[in-house]
């Protein structure tokens, strides 16, 4: 892969970040492989652009199960990022567990809200 091949970073990030804004998914090539993620959290671990995704497809030298599978990517290793339209899931345990993969967060989706129960009367 040439430098040519690239987006430089900053465009990277901030592509990144507005599919988070947007709630869309990301389509990018990592070590030579295609793959379909949905962007969760963008930022930097140890002064590196870093996101933490939800691939939903393409493939993965680890394989890919049915129903997806997380992943903590440096951004300097993708390529050909896109935003493209599609069904934008959230996989297991991201409201549950908090994550590791970015250290210094400058945008995430939102976690749920825990709304109280009351009763009206």
């Amino acid at each position: 892969m040439t430098m040519d091949d690239k987006t430089s970073q900053s465009d990277v990030f901030e592509l990144i970040k507005q599919a988070i804004a947007e709630k869309k998914l990301i389509s990018a090539v990592y070590h030579e492989r295609q793959r379909d993620l949905c962007p969760h959290v963008l930022g930097w671990k140890a002064d590196r652009e870093h996101a933490l995704f939800f691939q939903v497809g393409g493939d993965s030298a680890k394989g890919l199960a049915s129903t997806g599978a997380w992943r903590c990517l440096n951004l300097d290793e993708l390529s050909e990022v896109e935003i493209r339209d599609g069904e934008f899931r959230t996989g297991p345990g991201y409201y549950d567990n908090p994550q590791k993969c970015v250290d210094k967060i400058e945008v995430q989706i939102p976690r749920l809200q825990v709304v109280a129960r009351r009763s009206a009367g």
